[in-house]
């Protein structure tokens, strides 16, 4: 019984449902994902720059400029027209006051009020400074020499410039450039006929620079300086009986048909007329390069528009001259090889007299054999 028992025990246990298999391990908790970065802070802005500080305003230069002419005159219209030019191409930096003749300097002196720095620009005749330098009368047209078109080529490219250059210096004055380019001259005006060398004997005439020595010494004129503002006064109260100015279109703005009945008409007396600009030397080392070439510019722009200017207005002028009443002739041959003789000889004693003098008539009279070569007259 007991071996039944215990044999049916074995048996129950084998049959009976194995003991289940222990629980697998649970799988460890994943690891928490890492807290994501804080982002960067932000850059700050960065600080503007500051402002530019407002460019300083460009220097200001003044100049007072004297012309030798009267206000009427149109040589000191075209100062005018090359002081606005300057302004204009400095952007207002250079400033230049034009002053008729008289206005700061006397009349005639005004080389000697710019060597002593009085102002600081003149325009001025050559024929003019001879009191200050007797050289300076080789500058201007001599009688049978340059005409316009060829004195308007030597300044520019003849020399004519750098020879003013080195004489203008000895006063401590520097030649910039010409300014008034003016064709030939009315040979005189008059309130009697002029037929004849024997109608030049003393006569009392306004004659200027080297020609009033020419007809003085060659031709029993009875010559005096005037400034061009004292002629018409002159001419009514009888202190002249002729004179000599420049152009027919200046001499119709300047009123000389009321006060002379007669004008003759030749290139033997001069054949052109000129003026030019000069400054101080301290005045021109005080501008900068660039307004240096401007002010050179402008005047060389400005001289030979009044040559081609004043062409157009002297054969208006000349019918003007007509049609008031004036008596308008060509001057008799005869006294226009008188004074070519004349003017040849006075010539010929200057440059032997004035090395400098010499200097530049004879580059002048090369020039003119240069153009004459090529047919430019």
């Amino acid at each position: 019984m007991v071996m039944v028992v215990a044999l049916v025990s074995g048996l129950l246990a084998a049959c009976a449902a194995p003991a289940p298999a222990p629980a697998p391990a649970p799988a460890p908790a994943p690891a928490p994902a890492p807290a994501p970065a804080p982002a960067p802070a932000p850059a700050p802005a960065p600080t503007p720059a500051p402002a530019p500080a407002p460019a300083a305003p460009a220097e200001v230069i003044t100049w007072k400029m004297q012309s030798w002419a009267p206000a009427g005159d149109p040589a000191y219209a075209v100062g005018e027209e090359f002081a606005d030019l300057v302004a204009e191409m400095s952007d207002g930096r250079l400033v230049i006051e034009v002053y008729a003749s008289g206005g700061i300097l006397p009349k005639k002196k005004e080389l000697e009020g710019l060597a002593k720095g009085v102002v600081e620009a003149i325009q001025e005749p050559h024929g003019w400074m001879r009191t200050l330098l007797p050289a300076s009368g080789a500058f201007s047209a001599t009688c049978g020499g340059l005409t316009g078109t060829q004195a308007i080529l030597w300044w520019m490219e003849g020399g004519g410039n750098e020879l003013a250059e080195q004489h203008y210096a000895e006063v401590g004055v520097k030649f910039v450039a010409p300014q008034v380019f003016d064709p030939a001259e009315v040979w005189v005006h008059c309130n009697k006929p002029i037929n004849s060398l024997a109608d030049l004997k003393g006569l009392k005439m306004r004659a200027g620079g080297e020609v009033g020595e020419i007809f003085e010494k060659y031709l029993e004129v009875s010559s005096v300086l005037l400034a061009g503002g004292e002629i018409y006064e002159s001419m009514q109260r009888g202190v002249i009986d002729a004179f000599e100015y420049v152009t027919p279109n200046v001499n119709w703005a300047m009123g000389f048909q009321e006060i002379a009945d007669y004008m003759y008409i030749s290139p033997a007396r001069m054949p052109h007329d000129k003026k030019s600009l000069l400054v101080t030397q301290d005045a021109w080392d005080a501008l900068s390069p660039d307004l240096q070439k401007i002010v050179f510019a402008a005047s060389w722009h400005v001289a030979p528009r009044s040559f081609a200017e004043s062409l157009i207005r002297d054969e208006v002028a000349i019918q003007n001259f007509k049609d008031y009443g004036t008596i308008v002739e060509f001057l008799n041959p005869e006294i226009e090889v008188a004074v070519l003789e004349a003017a040849a000889k006075f010539y010929a004693d200057k440059v032997v007299e004035d090395p400098w003098y010499g200097e530049i008539y004879e580059s002048k009279m090369r020039w003119r054999e240069i153009c004459e070569a090529s047919g430019i007259k």
